[in-house]
């Protein structure tokens, strides 16, 4: 299965259903393209700027009413606080540094 496959598949698992919002706060790079894509083939994918203020996660994610977040692990950005204040689920996507470009996993 193909990394876009895998991530509609694991959000699927999740409960998430194609008209579901799911905010992506990613820096650029091949991961935040296969995330996207992943995410868009089973919901509606908003792409969020990770250096947005508190203030603007918060306006943001209150407007979109996402199903959930997806952040890199490890990282604790302002999205993540808001989030879990807003009761939106986080989930967190992981790595490895030496797997192919766009290549992750949503435990």
């Amino acid at each position: 299965m193909g990394q876009i496959d895998a991530t509609a598949t694991h959000l699927s698992g999740l409960g998430i259903k194609r008209g579901n919002r799911v905010a992506l706060v990613l820096r650029d790079g091949p991961k935040t393209v296969t995330a996207f894509l992943g995410i868009a083939s089973a919901a509606i994918c908003a792409p969020l700027n990770p250096a947005y203020s508190p203030w603007e996660f918060e306006n943001h994610l209150s407007d979109l009413k996402a199903a959930r977040l997806i952040v890199e692990a490890g990282n604790d950005l302002p999205a993540v606080t808001v989030a879990r204040s807003l009761g939106m689920g986080v989930v967190e996507l992981a790595y490895d540094l030496e797997a192919a470009a766009g290549v992750f996993s949503l435990p």
